[in-house]
């Protein structure tokens, strides 16, 4: 079930459903025929972080260079609301689950 690829083949699929995770973390659905973007700009206003690190999707050639995106960078900001999404995420999903001795 391996098929092997150019490293820069590789890229273009992480950078494509880094895409769909950031949109659907951004506004629940991702947009039709691989466009990447946001509907609602009043919410997500173009000079905001979220969006630039949005746009860089269909543009960047690897992962390595988002690093260089503002949304990255400001990393003790950013690990607080993942740990406030994070805690989100669990209080507002439906979760199964059963326990067995």
């Amino acid at each position: 079930m391996c098929i092997e690829s150019r490293p820069s083949e590789i890229q273009k699929v992480y950078i494509k459903a880094l895409s769909s995770i950031t949109m659907e973390i951004m506004q629940k659905y991702v947009k039709d025929d691989g466009v990447v973007g946001v509907d609602d700009v009043d919410r997500w206003p173009v000079d905001s972080d979220a969006f630039g690190f949005l746009a860089a999707l269909s543009t960047v050639k690897s992962i390595e260079s988002l690093k260089d995106q503002p949304l990255v960078r400001k990393k003790d900001r950013l690990l607080g609301e993942l740990v406030l999404l994070a805690r989100v995420v669990l209080v507002t999903a439906k979760m199964f689950y059963s326990y067995e001795k």
